[in-house]
């Protein structure tokens, strides 16, 4: 739930009712409430909360990723800047495969996409 993340300010819009149309057949109803989340509020927040929390940006590309001794990651970015990391994210999108070593003998990778139409009917 949205309220457990303390992101309630940034919905934009909430539905009581869902439905869902999967190839012109009947409506599917969810049976719960649907909440747009609003990409400006949210981004707002996540920024607010990340200067609280000491957060620094570096405007930098990320040339290769490297697994030190103890466990932890080295973020290795462009002219030579290294960044210790407990945990390294990557959000590259289908740029990933250059940052990321796969499991030996695991499933290929692929992509999910997802798409979904936003509809106002009058009436």
């Amino acid at each position: 739930m949205i309220s457990g993340l303390g992101l309630e300010g940034c919905i934009e819009n909430v539905w009581k009712d869902t439905v869902v149309y999967i190839d012109n057949k009947d409506p599917i109803l969810v049976g719960r409430s649907y909440g747009r989340v609003s990409r400006h509020l949210l981004h707002e927040e996540l920024l607010r909360r990340c200067v609280e929390s000491g957060v620094s940006y570096l405007g930098s590309r990320v040339e290769r990723i490297v697994e030190a001794s103890n466990g932890h990651n080295h973020v290795v970015c462009e002219y030579d800047t290294v960044v210790p990391c407990r945990l390294a994210t990557v959000a590259s999108g289908a740029a990933s495969g250059k940052l990321l070593q796969y499991e030996v003998g695991g499933p290929k990778v692929c992509v999910q996409t997802a798409y979904g139409v936003e509809v106002e009917v009058g009436g």
